[in-house]
Formats: structure tokens, sequence, C-alpha cells
């Protein structure tokens, strides 16, 4: 189910955004289980600082069908993406704060692009296998997918990053529920990654604790404060590298007017 062109074009445009949104979930080969919120209805927003609300998976309105994307072509358009995006680590950007010009306490600005290492190459698996001549459901597609699967779950962190107090921004992709409210939830970088799509590179993952149950849904915008932590672990959703125990989750607004 694809998700609606205006949804779409209203999504945050962060960084690293990648919107392979006409991929149905039964194309992630990564084993997951079912959205809790799947089933409820999407709310309607509230007035105009609030900010997209992207509906739930179940909710979105049927859209013609359009071909499926092959799951290499989006595993390369990925792996692209996250390469392309290491690049921004010596480019200033607006929203990024430094460390040095942080008063103690304060949480650090972190891009996507930081969360990866710089020697890290995602499309290595990629480049001496003839990805254009593998057609699409055959044994070597799979394989060539589960490999790509096992790299990226593996991929690797940043250890300095440990025990820094961040600020990150990200799309929500729910995991345990207490009620009606949220208590983790995975955060990634683009709409509908883990959901309509596969799970991004471990690096690309954060695991989100809250202290306390939060009312969230399936692809909310939110920015994230608290403790980074170095772990891996695998949801059921995709597999995190990093996680965060919540100080803060609040509703994504752009910093200086940016989107």
């Amino acid at each position: 189910m694809a998700w609606p062109r205006a949804e779409r074009e209203a999504a945050p445009a962060f960084p690293m955004t990648l919107l392979l949104t006409d991929a149905p979930p039964s194309m992630s080969p990564h084993p997951r289980r079912p959205s809790p919120l799947a089933s409820q209805p999407a709310a309607q927003a509230s007035g105009p600082s609030k900010p997209p609300a992207l509906p739930l998976s179940a909710s979105a309105p049927a859209a013609p069908k359009a071909p499926g994307r092959r799951p290499i072509l989006m595993a390369l358009t990925a792996s692209a993406l996250v390469l392309v995006g290491s690049a921004w680590l010596s480019a200033p950007t607006a929203w990024a704060q430094s460390t040095a010009a942080r008063a103690p306490n304060t949480a650090r600005t972190l891009t996507w692009e930081e969360l990866v290492p710089k020697d890290w190459d995602p499309m290595a698996l990629f480049r001496d296998k003839p990805t254009a001549l593998i057609r699409e459901g055959s044994a070597a597609e799979r394989e060539l997918m589960r490999e790509m699967r096992e790299v990226w779950d593996k991929a690797p962190t940043r250890a300095e990053l440990k025990g820094q107090r961040v600020r990150l921004p990200g799309y929500v992709v729910p995991l345990d529920m207490v009620g009606d409210k949220l208590q983790d939830f995975l955060l990634v970088p683009y709409l509908g990654a883990c959901v309509h799509s596969p799970p991004p590179p471990a690096n690309q993952i954060v695991h989100i604790t809250l202290k306390r149950p939060q009312a969230l849904r399936t692809m909310d915008v939110v920015w994230v404060t608290g403790l980074m932590d170095i772990e891996r672990q695998d949801t059921g959703m995709g597999v995190s590298g990093y996680a965060i125990q919540a100080d803060v989750v609040e509703p994504y607004k752009a910093p200086d007017g940016r989107r």
C-alpha cells in the first residue's frame, strides 16, 4: 500500500530521507512483528503547529496499483543514500551543533550521517556483483538480499557517541505498548523504513526507550532527546545499532524554518 502523495510531499526532508514508499511490507527481507498500532484509526491534525500527521499503514487510502520495486533496487538506493550521506560529515549544516559550542548538559543535535563511521561503505557488497542481470524473485536475488541483511544488521557504529546527551529527529516505528501508549519504539531516518521498505543498516536505526509511556503513532515525526548508548538489538522490526533512553520526545519542528 502506498502512502498518499500529499503525505509524502509533506514529510520532513532530513538529509538522508529516502522515500521508498511503494514497496509492500512483504518485500522486506527482515522478519518483523505486526505494528501494534496498525488497526487504530488515524487522527486528524489539531492545528498548524502540529507536525505532519502521517497515516497508519492500515488507514492509508488505497492508491492505484503501481509496479513493485525490486528488493535489490531498493537496497542499492538505500546503500547509495547512506554512502552519500556520510559525505555530509565534513560539511557544515545549519542545524548541527559542534561539541565545542555546546554548554554543559546541553544535548548535542545529531544528523543521521553522524551515526555512520566515515570509512564504512554500504555499497561494498554490491560493487562486484552483476545486480542488473539478477532476475526478480530468483534464488540469486534472495541470496543477495540475505547477504545484504547480514552485512547491514552488523553495520558498525561510532563508539565515541556512547554516553553523550543527544537530540535526533526521525520517524516512529512502534514496538511495545502499555495500554494505548508506546513504551518503546524505533527511530528511523526516512518515511516507511521497517514498515513499507526493508530496514536500513543497524547504524541508521535507534531503539528509543521512554521513561513514561507516550501516545505516538506509526511514522509520527519527532525530536528525541536523551542519553546515547551503543547497543545492538534485534527488535523484530529491524536490528538497531544504537539506543537512547529518552528524556524528551516532542513533535518535530524544523529548526530555523527549514523543512
